[in-house]
């Protein structure tokens, strides 16, 4: 081990790798988190924790020189994560032979920072069901049984080979495979080159297995924050496919993360495999997901979605839906629904008295939807769902059962009057939200004086007939 000190300055925080004998004043930080997932050769029994030990007594000391570590990873586009943190820290301990500020070391870390490609592959369990038997592409990702060949590739570029056991054990998986991200991550291997000796190579390997074991985690919580974003509106809208969030807490038989052009030289693509064996999850139905997003496509024409202004709202509408329904399903009912209130207060409260202005806009827009007059509509929602809202925000009063339809068939409602208003060409202009509520609250005011505006009108501004779209 490295037993020498390390100094940064002025932080002045003094590291070593050995433990000092009987001397109070040393604490340590530990750089790895999880030793149950080895790779790079390494034997997880044989694994020991890496302590960096630093002389707490010295000051500002250690939290000031985390923070400024944090920030300066931030400022260079390089994940953060605490233990990224900690595990750079070390490697910048390691390398590190003589007194130097912590700015110069920073300044020599930068030249060894990449932008590498990075794909992942989620295998999601052991047995491939029926209905993943044939792949489908979505949005860049790959649904469907793993592509062995395509895996090993891409590992054998990163200079790692999977062996019989993994390939017997992968072979027929439903899995997820994900577009190339671009990610920053440091050549430590270059890095540590004239640090290495007989003595430390080990520490040095660990270091560098320990910061990409980081990396990985964090660039795959990315890569299924991505997935559950780009899956949000098909989930909103009542169809299935792998939950992002689920799988986080509940994930994949395997995580595997490919880096490439990590250690590029000469054209060397050169890269780190990372993997870890964690439990299963249950997998819906892909051809009915297939054909759910071929429907949402044909109804919502989603490939020039993006292009209307309404874009953004409808995704947020969307993820905070979902997250309402989830936590439904966790059992915690009367805090989704309250998510399902907070999705029309996001959507429709300006300035005002929210208690009377959500109401009023949202049975404007999907009264006839519910095939509801709009005075029937804004009664229920106003007098029993904010009832049920504030009683239950105040006064910890659970939600009554028997709000929880209309509530659901008024949120998707709600969703089916932005899409459909996504697809009209002026919802492309800038202004166009802004503009829709006030022409919204025009509407309100005929209703309230007895007067109903005619059919097109009504259409034009999304208040729609319920087969106006054919979707759930």
């Amino acid at each position: 081990m490295i037993d020498g000190f390390k100094v940064f300055e002025p932080l002045a925080a003094t590291f070593r790798f050995a433990a000092p004998l009987d001397e109070p004043r040393w604490s340590s930080i530990t750089v790895a988190e999880d030793l149950a997932c080895a790779d790079l050769g390494l034997d997880p029994n044989a694994l020991t924790e890496i302590e960096v030990w630093y002389d707490n007594t010295i000051q500002p000391g250690i939290a000031a020189l985390t923070k400024k570590l944090a920030q300066w990873l931030e400022s260079v586009q390089v994940a953060n994560t605490p233990v990224i943190v900690r595990a750079t820290l070390a490697a910048l301990a390691a390398k590190t032979t003589k007194q130097i500020s912590l700015v110069s070391a920073l300044n020599s870390l930068i030249h060894f920072k990449r932008q590498a490609d990075v794909t992942h592959f989620a295998p999601l369990q052991a047995n491939l069901p029926s209905s993943w038997t044939a792949p489908f592409e979505w949005k860049g990702y790959r649904l469907g049984p793993i592509d062995l060949p395509k895996l090993e590739h891409r590992c054998q570029r990163a200079g790692c080979e999977i062996t019989p056991a993994v390939r017997k054990m992968l072979a027929g998986c439903p899995t997820i495979a994900s577009p190339i991200f671009h990610h920053n991550v440091f050549d430590f291997r270059l890095y540590f080159q004239d640090t290495k000796t007989p003595e430390t190579a080990a520490l040095l390997s660990r270091l560098e297995w320990e910061w990409f074991n980081a990396a990985h985690e964090a660039h795959w919580n990315i890569m299924w924050a991505d997935f559950e974003e780009r899956r949000a509106l098909i989930y909103a809208l009542g169809y299935g496919l792998v939950d992002g969030d689920t799988y986080r807490k509940n994930p994949a038989l395997f995580q595997i993360t490919c880096y490439h052009k990590v250690r590029a030289q000469s054209g060397d693509e050169g890269g780190v495999v990372m993997h870890k064996t964690v439990p299963q999850i249950v997998l819906p139905d892909l051809p009915e997901s297939r054909a759910a997003i071929a429907t949402i496509d044909a109804q919502c024409d989603l490939a020039n979605l993006e292009k209307s202004a309404l874009h953004g709202r409808i995704q947020a509408y969307a993820m905070t839906l979902n997250r309402g329904t989830r936590i439904i399903l966790e059992g915690h009912h009367s805090e989704g629904y309250l998510h399902f209130i907070i999705v029309l207060e996001q959507l429709f409260s300006t300035r005002g008295n929210i208690s009377q202005q959500v109401p009023a806009r949202t049975a404007a827009l999907v009264h006839r939807q519910l095939k509801m007059s709009f005075a029937e509509c804004f009664r229920k929602l106003q007098k029993e769902h904010y009832d049920a809202r504030s009683n239950f925000v105040h006064s910890a009063i659970p939600v009554p059962i028997h709000l929880f339809e209309l509530i659901y068939h008024v949120t998707k409602a709600v969703l089916h009057s932005l899409l459909w208003l996504a697809k009209r060409e002026e919802s492309r202009s800038p202004d166009f939200f802004d503009q829709w509520i006030r022409r919204l609250d025009w509407i309100i005011a005929g209703y309230e004086a007895g007067i109903t505006p005619p059919d097109d009108v009504l259409d034009a501004n999304g208040i729609i007939a319920p087969d106006a779209l054919s979707l759930p």
